[in-house]
């Protein structure tokens, strides 16, 4: 399928289920000798890389800490006021905390996020997202793991949606 049609607005699709689950076997690999002697807890940013976290955690041999929070900053296609709606659950004082994200945008969510208190006291924190837009990002903070930089168009799938559609698609589409 190399369209979509979401909410009345054609999709076309920008990379293959292929090209990403090969990437993130790589990006696994990158994390796994980052990590090599220690135990991170995956942090997921909920719901959008719950995909790719799950391909993530897929790749790797040896037991995991995960977690989750949950922030809210779209409606629609636009990016608007940032929102805490769930914390983590674990303690994560004196651990190395992965955050996984499914895409850098601007850099304001990931930004709130980092500064956030549930992860003041981390041994560590990292970034690991699916995808970057280096050209629209004003923050400065850039992932530490990135699958793809792409360009300022608005994607769905693989976790990402419009409007609560198109997360489950295998694919990443991007808006005509």
């Amino acid at each position: 399928m190399n369209k979509v049609l979401l909410h009345k607005q054609e999709f076309t699709i920008t990379l293959t289920h292929n090209e990403i689950c090969e990437r993130i076997a790589q990006l696994s690999k990158d994390i796994k000798s980052t990590y090599i002697d220690e135990l991170p807890v995956f942090v997921v940013v909920m719901n959008g890389a719950m995909r790719f976290a799950d391909a993530l955690m897929g790749n790797f041999s040896k037991p995991l800490y995960t977690d989750y929070i949950q922030v809210s900053s779209y409606s629609g296609e636009v990016s608007g006021k940032i929102e805490l709606l769930t914390l983590p659950k674990l303690n994560m004082n004196n651990r190395h905390v992965l955050l996984v994200e499914d895409i850098v945008d601007t850099g304001k969510t990931l930004d709130f996020l980092l500064k956030s208190p549930a992860f003041k006291e981390a041994k560590s924190i990292k970034v690991a997202s699916l995808l970057h837009k280096p050209n629209k990002n004003k923050s400065g903070i850039h992932p530490d793991f990135c699958g793809f930089e792409i360009d300022d168009a608005f994607v769905v799938g693989f976790g990402l949606d419009y409007d609560q559609l198109g997360r489950n698609l295998n694919n990443i589409y991007k808006k005509q």
